[in-house]
């Protein structure tokens, strides 16, 4: 039994059944060559000792050097460390494993692959909340430098938690010791229990290398990093990628980049739709493209979305398509929207299925592309906003902010806020159409020589196509002005697009208690009031 206090942070207690060895006195050694049942067992001032076991160690104390030719296993309540064929230096300071490395953490880390489900599938904690070891073994040596708190594994590494693992050609793991605790106000190192794991990076060589799989769940990349401390992990790659199965519903990532986790930022100038969870993991994709491919239970086609960002809420059930420098472009049913980003959710017990375009942007009426009337009854319409757009499924109504501008065929219109609703034609169901717009926050209009003013309009599809314009009050009434006439009052009902009779007279209500009308010679072929 040797015994070694010099060191003031732990005492190092070593046996064996037999060796030799040379130097002044027991602290003093010089060079120890030990055989059989060789323990070297280091205690710190407090808390469980960490244990080295091997059948022979060499020591050489000129140049701090350690070898020990067959199989070593180290352990504490921490970890346990398994190999072959060590070499060391600075008294244990530098370690490599040539050989058989096996490493299993029990404590310092937390259920890693959490952080690639988006807060669904398998957990890797036990139902005490006690998490499952994660084991890791390599083709090649590793590397412990403890100055450093860092260790490398080399060739064909594997990192296994439950039934969850990770692969690649390289893994560099960064411990972080505890915080301590306190002898006269000042910090003094604690148990290396308490030594926790910071990062974990895995390394490939080339494109898929890096290789993930778990229960519904498999993805490739170049680099793996797991960041405890941000509690985020970060897949990257030329093309990197996840696949993610539930059931019969499966989602397809791909990027340059994946993050997971609850601290995943946006870049800047997009930000985080409030509908979407700030204590939920998230899953964003960066790309140009970013690709998401969705296919539900049930549905024959995938449906796809590409932009330069993708965020994935899966708790809120959102997901946001952005871009940094150009507009997204998503077509969902017959709306064909662009804009600095786009948020599709799914119906909850708060809210329906629907769709949210951060402006400015646009949201254009996709017509049949089988339209080829070319009659114009049934032109496109575009609707361009400066804050945002709001689309609800279940009404079919959608809801622009800012400064709004609709332009349909020859008439454009301006407003606040515009409230519009969609729908199929009855004549012709696979074209859509708008039934009904509602304009507010001050409306001006205008057809060719039709120009229309005031405080609200509303819009109706069907046999009359009526628009009702109103003032907001009798300061400020309802104007329309059809070349040199101009009526003024409470309320104008302008049958938009229409034409009734053979000479295509347009035919207008005016109707209120106060304001004008001013009549003077009507262009050529223009309607009149009436």
């Amino acid at each position: 039994v040797i015994t070694i206090t010099t060191d003031p942070k732990r005492t190092i207690v070593i046996t064996a059944d037999m060796g030799t060895l040379a130097g002044a006195d027991r602290e003093h050694l010089e060079d120890v060559h030990l055989s059989g049942n060789v323990q070297v067992k280091l205690i710190p001032i407090e808390g469980d000792p960490t244990i080295l076991t091997c059948a022979e160690l060499e020591f050489r104390e000129r140049d701090q050097q350690i070898r020990i030719p067959g199989d070593v296993l180290v352990a504490n309540p921490a970890f346990q460390l398994a190999g072959r064929n060590v070499e060391g230096s600075g008294a244990l300071g530098r370690l490599v494993l040539k050989e058989n490395v096996r490493v299993t953490v029990l404590n310092g880390v937390g259920p890693l692959w959490d952080r690639l489900e988006g807060d669904v599938g398998t957990r890797t904690a036990t139902s005490e909340g006690q998490t499952v070891p994660l084991v890791i073994t390599c083709a090649g040596s590793l590397e412990f430098e403890d100055d450093k708190n860092l260790a490398t594994f080399h060739d064909d590494v594997r990192a296994m938690q439950g039934e969850s693992s990770a692969s690649a050609d390289k893994m560099v793991v960064i411990f972080e010791r505890g915080k301590g605790r306190k002898e006269n106000g000042k910090e003094v190192e604690t148990d290396p229990v308490e030594t926790k794991i910071r990062k974990i990076t895995l390394r490939g060589n080339d494109v898929d290398r890096v290789h993930l799989l778990g229960p519904g769940r498999e993805g490739w990349g170049e680099e793996l990093v797991f960041d405890t401390e941000a509690g985020l992990a970060r897949l990257t790659g030329r093309r990197a990628r996840l696949v993610q199965q539930r059931g019969q519903d499966s989602t397809r990532l791909e990027g340059a980049e994946i993050v997971f986790g609850k601290g995943v930022q946006l870049p800047e100038g997009l930000k985080v739709p409030e509908l979407m969870r700030p204590a939920s993991n998230k899953v964003m994709v960066l790309g140009d493209p970013a690709r998401l491919e969705h296919k539900g239970a049930g549905a024959k086609t995938a449906e796809v979305l590409t932009g330069q960002v993708i965020l994935m809420d899966r708790k809120a059930g959102a997901v946001l398509v952005g871009a940094v420098d150009r507009d997204v472009h998503i077509k969902q049913g017959g709306l064909e929207l662009f804009g600095k980003s786009v948020t599709l959710y799914d119906k909850t017990v708060d809210r329906a299925e629907g769709i949210g375009v951060e402006g400015p942007g646009r949201a254009v009426v996709v017509v049949d592309k089988s339209d080829t009337s070319g009659d114009g009854s049934a032109p496109k319409t575009m609707v361009t906003f400066s804050k945002e757009m709001n689309y609800a499924a279940d009404t079919r109504k959608a809801v622009f902010t800012g400064q709004v501008e609709v332009v349909r065929g020859t008439s454009r219109l301006r407003c606040g806020r515009l409230e519009m609703t969609v729908g199929s034609d009855p004549d012709r169901p696979s074209r859509t159409v708008v039934e009904t717009m509602t304009a507010g926050g001050g409306v001006r209009a205008e057809d060719g020589q039709t120009k229309l003013t005031g405080d609200r309009l509303v819009y109706r599809e069907g046999k009359t196509r009526e628009a009702v314009l109103t003032g907001r009050d009798a300061e400020n009434p309802a104007e329309a002005r059809w070349g040199d006439s101009l009526p003024r009052c409470g309320q104008i009902t302008y049958p938009a697009g229409l034409r009734d009779d053979a000479s295509g007279t347009r035919r207008t209500r005016v109707a209120g208690t106060r304001g004008g009308h001013r009549q003077g010679g009507a262009a050529p072929g223009a309607p009149t009031a009436s």
